[in-house]
C-alpha cells in the first residue's frame, strides 16, 4: 500500500477510508500508427529537430483529450529517440575527429623531424661539396704547377 497513490476526499465518509489507485503506466504495445508529420524521418542536423522540439514545449497539456495525450507523448518518445540516435552519431563522429587529430597532430611532429633531419643532411652534403671545392682546387694548382715543370 506504501507504493500506491492514496487520494482522499473530505467529507465522504466510507469511501474516504478507501484508497484509490491511479494507474498512470503508459504501455510501450499500445502506441498509435499516427506517423508524425513534424518529426523529420531521417534527421541530418540538429537543426532540423530544433523547431519540432520547440513546438513540443509549446504543447498546453490542459487542454488536451488523453488521446491527445499519449499521442503526444508518443510523438515526443519519437522524438527523443531521434535526439539520442543523433547525439550518438555526433558523438561517433567527435570521436572520430579527436582520433583523426591525434594521429594528424603525430603525423606533422614526424614531418616536421624528417625536415629537420633533411635540413642537417642537406647542410652535411653542402660542406661535403665545399670541401670538394677546396681539394679540386688544391689538386689544380698542383696539376699548374705540375705543368709549369
Amino acid at each position: 500500500m506504501a507504493d500506491s497513490q492514496e487520494t482522499k476526499t473530505p467529507g465522504e465518509g466510507e469511501q474516504a477510508k478507501q484508497p484509490q489507485v491511479v494507474n498512470v503506466v503508459v504501455e510501450p504495445e499500445k502506441k498509435p500508427d499516427v506517423p508524425s508529420p513534424a518529426v523529420p524521418q531521417t534527421p541530418e542536423d540538429l537543426s532540423q529537430l530544433t523547431p519540432v522540439i520547440m513546438e513540443s514545449l509549446c504543447f498546453e497539456a490542459g487542454k488536451k483529450s488523453e488521446q491527445e495525450l499519449r499521442t503526444h507523448i508518443a510523438q515526443l518518445q519519437g522524438l527523443l529517440g531521434k535526439v539520442i540516435e543523433l547525439l550518438k552519431d555526433k558523438s561517433a563522429v567527435c570521436s572520430n575527429l579527436e582520433k583523426q587529430n591525434t594521429a594528424l597532430m603525430l603525423q606533422s611532429n614526424s614531418l616536421k623531424d624528417v625536415v629537420a633531419i633533411t635540413k642537417d643532411l642537406l647542410s652535411i652534403r653542402n660542406m661535403e661539396v665545399e670541401h670538394l671545392h677546396v681539394d679540386i682546387k688544391s689538386m689544380e694548382e698542383k696539376i699548374n704547377i705540375e705543368r709549369e715543370r
